[in-house]
């Protein structure tokens, strides 16, 4: 019997669509595509009105108010306050809209890659009498700062991609026989061999040059321009790969400045190829967010984390320092000196290759998929 997978998630930054598109990608290469169906859909988009409204203007929210935005995430990280804002805020707004879209759609398996979904679909899944039927399975996307949020007792099963988040979600009450430490959802593409050769070509780089890409996220933080225009005015010996996420106007002025300068650099807005990308680079520039993260760590290429962390990002910036798979910058901190350091020492690169080897956390797109197939079984 054909499978009917539904993942639900919200558009709020790149990381929940990342790991939605790493679950289809890992079904698509296991299993004959007539033996499921796999839909991504954003719920908040469903449900639409005040609380869409209100996730989507998180990205905005945490570039221009992380102090308020932090705040925020910790008063919610309790029993009382986090039960007080889904029950007043969100349930009454959007459960109307949920629970026809769940009846219509009928799924056998229910994935979400989103907290704020996690409760709302498995309230839309009892409604209808469905949770006997339907197999449930949240994925948990923060490596150490986990929110309440996250930790739903009614799934099946919850996957997470360390310890420390393992035992945050058991805290809150998921018993730990539904919790799984199997890793983070990394696309299968990134484990892909890549012939950096063909790629450099593509892109008008040259092999022999040091290579440095620079990420903003999937929303393309403002910060991201001072970064390169401090690389291009330090006259370094590095060509940059820059990524603008779907910020328009970042993208614009980022090639301004490419006509200006003789640095080689390739500019680009929202992409797919961010695998191919990190094959042919040295080092990676990018905010503290888990997907970039793990991506790299898994194409094995050191980082340096820039930026004010989101309250859930804080403790990988000590994972990235304390396990040496690269480097952190303060804000204000000299960022030239640091990359030069590197450009003039491969040997430092090797080493930080050689801990990421180590410390590598696992994809589990695999397992999850072996699994969901099986019926959840085993």
């Amino acid at each position: 019997m054909r499978k009917k997978i539904l993942c639900v998630m919200s558009d709020v930054g790149g990381a929940h669509r990342s790991a939605a598109e790493a679950m289809g990608e890992a079904l698509q290469r296991k299993y004959p595509p007539d033996s499921f169906s796999f839909e991504i859909v954003d719920l908040y988009q469903v449900a639409g009105g005040f609380c869409n409204f209100s996730v989507k203007s998180y990205p905005f929210l945490v570039n221009h108010y992380t102090g308020v935005y932090n705040r925020f995430f910790d008063f919610a990280d309790h029993r009382l306050t986090w039960d007080f804002f889904y029950k007043v805020f969100i349930y009454p707004f959007m459960i109307g809209k949920i629970v026809p879209f769940i009846e219509q759609i009928k799924p056998d398996v229910i994935l979400s890659t989103y907290a704020l979904c996690n409760r709302l679909v498995l309230d839309a899944v009892e409604e209808l009498n469905l949770a006997d039927r339907v197999f449930k399975v949240m994925f948990e996307l923060d490596l150490f700062d986990v929110h309440r949020s996250w930790a739903e007792p009614r799934a099946d099963l919850t996957i997470v991609p360390t310890a420390e988040a393992k035992k945050k979600i058991v805290q809150c009450g998921v018993p730990p026989s539904k919790v799984k430490q199997w890793g983070f959802p990394v696309k299968p593409r990134f484990q892909d061999d890549i012939q950096p050769q063909r790629v450099r070509e593509r892109l008008g780089l040259k092999g022999d040059c040091f290579t440095t890409l620079i990420m903003g996220g999937g929303e393309g933080v403002d910060y991201t321009y001072q970064i390169v225009k401090g690389l291009v005015e330090g006259n370094l010996n590095t060509q940059l790969i820059v990524i603008a996420g779907r910020n328009a106007r970042l993208r614009s002025e980022l090639q301004e400045l490419q006509q200006q300068t003789d640095t080689r650099m390739v500019v680009f807005g929202y992409t797919d190829k961010v695998h191919e990308l990190m094959s042919v680079s040295d080092v990676v520039v990018t905010k503290p967010g888990p997907t970039t993260l793990m991506e790299a760590m898994t194409k094995e290429l050191p980082v340096i984390i820039t930026g004010t962390p989101a309250r859930q990002e804080l403790h990988n910036i000590d994972y990235v320092r304390e396990k040496g798979i690269g480097y952190t910058l303060k804000k204000g901190e000299a960022f030239v000196p640091l990359l030069q350091k590197l450009i003039d020492s491969p040997n430092e690169i090797e080493r930080l290759k050689g801990n990421i080897r180590r410390e590598k956390i696992p994809s589990c797109t695999n397992e999850v998929a072996r699994l969901i197939m099986t019926g959840g079984e085993g």
